[in-house]
């Protein structure tokens, strides 16, 4: 016993000392206590946000996280994650429901069609036939028990099974639109998509449509029709199935060969192409009329070609009043498209994704991941791809749509057109309004009839590749009128180009969240309210987490750089705009006001409305580096604070403010 303090004592001294590192400053933190807030200041009081214009289509979340604008990076990176983890179709879908409030299909799995063992094609086909009033003769019945009989029992069971997942889609989509008059429904169908009715005035019927739309029941029919597609997809991975083609009351069902085949798609359910460089045309993988509820097509290899020559041939994976897949497994592919096409739905469910190959996409509205009352999803997962379009794309939602498009991969090309003006901005007349790259968009009906309509969600998940990105007036993770706008790149040096309203900025009640994970990135706004910046109860985000990085803020004119204000974290009329960056050489050739982290646009002083209480702030950060700065108020490791309006200096509502530090965090902004 006499030992042990001695033993204790050299235990002691040997002990490893555990040193604990000082933490990080939060440099967000400490804009926001240098203005004399809290966290929870930057934000706008609910009932605040409520008084305003309010509408039957907005999602339910939606008020609650405009009231708290920091929690949008947590919202935004929680739905690129929860994307990031499909597997497959099925997992595509039902993320992109529950990112529209819409919980169905949470088990692995629903209603099994019964399937009849000894011949489950011919009977499902039969069954079909009778429940719809089609009389099979003893001798079409014997022709068609030999097509069946010719497929591997595999095949026959797997196909059979998709016949009975589209009669379980047929009935939910029925569902869906049972409170639609019926008369109105073929009406409806040729009006959409009603996004391109807007300078037209809207329908009245499309209006009503959506108010009578039940969701839920879509989703969770093409939730169930995603389980035959993607078993068909695995079954093709160990066994090509024989030469089939038979008509049912939903379409035609045609597997074809290795060939160099043409297909002119009418009314297609499923269309299965196992190899060779095929060419096709008409509704491939769309929904051509209420009647044929699933459209589904599969192209197993080859350089393909989709083509479509009318903009009534919504094709590639466009969901119309239904369910619409195409599904290509490899080959170097072109989709050339005019509208609601490569992955796009209106009142329905379409999705495209491409395996393998590069690709190029070509469209003008309402394409490559767009949706409105519906899910539009494009996925590419290999190769160096270009996408091409001019509005409502590349990521895009209106009303109750989810828009995602997701590259997992390659050199990418995303160009939203604005060098053929056809669709000229209010903006700028000399660019074309895009919403294309990450675009959340509604219908603002304040000063007119009042029947708004909220914007949807676009998402634009780029997951690595050095990247190019082209839009001209709104893109580029952007929102408008209580929709919201994402853009992730995950790697790569990575070259923005845009007009106004782009890389992390929105207008009129949106939010926009940027995030650049890596990579040596150059930015290119040309004129106002970009990159990071809220107007009119807006919230925009930038977030730039590596790299050296350059940011342009001009035009040329007659040989001149022309500098443009409200840019770089700025707010505007009761606006919150962000711009983070961390790590890395930068340059920010940026030379008018407001901009890194100023307000811009005070309401009027005393103004007699609930505007001003409403904070208007801007905030800019720079974490590490050496950096460059163009304009005179901003400086290497140094913080500046915009003064209050001169005519109203005790009114706290507006801030602005920036810090260049050598160190840091800026959590939760990412």
């Amino acid at each position: 016993m006499k030992f042990v303090p001695f033993v204790l004592a050299i235990i002691m001294v040997f002990q490893p000392m555990t040193v604990i590192a000082a933490a990080e400053p939060n440099r967000l933190d400490e804009a926001i206590s240098s203005l004399g807030l809290t966290a929870n200041q930057v934000s706008w009081d609910l009932r605040q946000i409520q008084d305003f214009q309010q509408d039957p289509f907005r999602f339910p979340w939606f008020d609650q996280l405009h009231s708290k604008p920091l929690e949008l990076p947590r919202e935004a990176n929680s739905t690129l994650s929860r994307f990031e983890s499909c597997q497959n179709i099925r997992d595509l879908v039902v993320m992109a429901a529950r990112r529209s409030a819409h919980e169905v299909a949470r088990w692995p799995m629903g209603p099994v069609p019964e399937i009849n063992e000894k011949e489950p094609l011919l009977s499902s086909l039969e069954e079909l036939y009778q429940s719809r009033g089609w009389r099979l003769s003893a001798k079409s019945r014997e022709e068609l028990k030999k097509q069946c009989d010719s497929l591997s029992p595999a095949w026959q069971k797997q196909l059979a099974e998709f016949i009975g997942y589209t009669r379980q889609a047929e009935e939910y989509r029925n569902l869906a639109i049972r409170n639609i008059k019926p008369e109105q429904l073929e009406t409806i169908f040729a009006q959409t998509p009603i996004i391109l009715g807007e300078t037209k005035g809207w329908p009245i019927e499309a209006y009503d449509a959506g108010l009578a739309f039940d969701a839920s029941f879509m989703y969770y029919g093409a939730a169930q029709i995603s389980l035959a597609v993607d078993s068909a997809i695995a079954l093709l991975d160990k066994e090509k199935p024989s030469l089939f083609e038979v008509d049912t009351p939903f379409g035609r069902i045609t597997i074809s060969g290795g060939g160099d085949d043409r297909h002119d798609c009418q009314k297609q359910l499923l269309l299965l192409d196992v190899g060779g460089n095929d060419s096709y045309t008409g509704w491939v993988a769309g929904n051509n009329g209420l009647e044929n509820p699933v459209s589904v097509a599969i192209d197993l290899s080859g350089n393909d070609t989709y083509k479509t020559n009318y903009n009534f041939h919504n094709s590639m994976g466009s969901g119309r009043f239904g369910f619409a897949c195409l599904y290509d497994a490899e080959g170097d592919d072109n989709y050339n498209a005019i509208e609601c096409s490569q992955g796009a739905a209106s009142f329905g469910v379409g999705v495209l994704v491409d395996k393998k190959g590069n690709d190029h996409y070509s469209s003008v509205n309402l394409s490559q991941g767009a949706a409105e009352f519906g899910l539009g999803i494009l996925q590419d997962q290999e190769g160096t791809d270009v996408y091409e379009s001019y509005f409502a794309s590349q990521g895009f939602g209106f009303t109750q749509g989810i828009g995602l498009l997701q590259d997992k991969g390659g050199n990418d090309t995303y160009i939203a057109n604005d060098t053929d003006i056809i669709n000229p901005s209010a903006q700028s007349k000399e660019h074309n309004t895009s919403m294309c790259q990450g675009a959340g968009y509604g219908l603002r009906a304040e000063f007119d009839n009042g029947h708004s309509m909220s914007g949807g969600v676009g998402v634009l998940q780029d997951m690595g590749g050095d990247d190019f990105y082209s839009c001209g007036v709104f893109g580029q993770g952007v929102a408008y009128w209580h929709g919201m706008g994402i853009l992730s790149d995950y790697a790569g040096n990575d070259n923005y180009k845009g007009t106004w309203y782009v890389q992390g900025s929105c207008a009129h009640f949106g939010l926009a969240y940027f995030q650049e994970r890596a990579g040596n990135d150059t930015y290119q706004a040309t004129m106002a309210t970009s990159i990071g910046v809220g107007h009119d109860t807006s919230v925009g985000i930038n977030v730039d987490l590596g790299g050296n990085d350059i940011y342009n803020c001009f035009r040329m004119e007659d040989g001149k750089k022309v500098y443009a204000g409200l840019v770089a974290g700025c707010g505007n009329n009761n606006g919150i705009g962000i711009l983070a960056n961390i790590g890395g050489d930068d340059t920010y050739d940026i030379g008018a006001t407001p901009s890194l982290g100023q307000y811009g646009g005070p309401m009027p002083c005393n103004g007699g409305t609930t505007r001003d209480t409403m904070i208007n702030i801007g905030i800019f950060l720079d974490i590490g580096g050496n950096d460059t700065y163009t304009a005179k108020h901003a400086k290497e490791n140094a913080k500046w604070i915009q003064e209050p309006p001169k005519d109203c200096p005790d009114r706290k509502t507006d801030f602005g403010i920036g810090i260049d530090a050598k160190d840091g965090t800026i959590k939760p902004l990412f």
